[in-house]
């Protein structure tokens, strides 16, 4: 998952403070914090988020409720009328779907600290969706094959590591071609199978 907020809160709080986000106006601005996203979302740069849109189109980022946590995670599909989401550097589906009561907002812009700046345009849209095709292959495939994980025989790597070494090179394509600008390369996360470092 890719926590948004430094640290856990108690349900109701959360839902506190969720609901005077949604009343203080149509946007908001809430920092990253974890690195299920990653590069496309990196710790310390700020999500603004549009709360006005009823529906959030495949591979949009959506920011939800999930627990104790605020997450932000891609569309990849619907389900019964509940999104499916996954995070980039992730292989596997978000446990649950999310209905459209849960969520907060959709990812409009980036901001980073030093000012750089990633608005939504028609061009990002369009690279959103294709990672969200790219994301849904990669959970897809990960279902498939997690049975057989880790049982190929001899010298030859399992299915879980030839699809992480594969989303991690489409991802952090996409985490430059996206990155607001001026942004240098960065750390890769702590983690060598795409899952977000100490925060799952």
């Amino acid at each position: 998952m890719a926590p948004l907020l430094p640290q856990e809160l108690d349900p109701e709080r959360l839902q506190a403070v969720v609901d005077l986000w949604r009343t203080a106006g149509k946007r908001i601005e809430i920092p990253v914090a974890g690195e299920s996203m990653f590069p496309v979302l990196r710790p310390g740069w700020m999500l603004v988020l549009d709360h006005a849109p009823s529906r959030h189109p495949f591979g949009s980022v959506i920011v939800f409720l999930q627990g104790r946590l605020l997450v932000a995670h891609r569309v990849v599909g619907r389900r019964r009328g509940a999104y499916l989401t996954k995070g980039d550097a992730l292989l596997h589906f978000d446990r649950e779907t999310v209905s459209p009561e849960r969520i907060l907002g959709r990812v409009v812009a980036v901001r980073r600290p030093d000012g750089g700046n990633r608005p939504e345009g028609a061009l990002r849209r369009l690279a959103g969706r294709g990672l969200g095709v790219v994301s849904r292959c990669v959970g897809e495939v990960h279902r498939l094959t997690r049975p057989i994980a880790g049982r190929a025989p001899g010298p030859f790597p399992g299915p879980t590591r030839i699809l992480a070494a594969l989303n991690r090179a489409v991802v952090g394509l996409a985490g430059r071609l996206l990155a607001p600008r001026d942004q240098s390369p960065g750390p890769p996360p702590s983690s060598g199978n795409g899952a977000p470092g100490g925060t799952s």
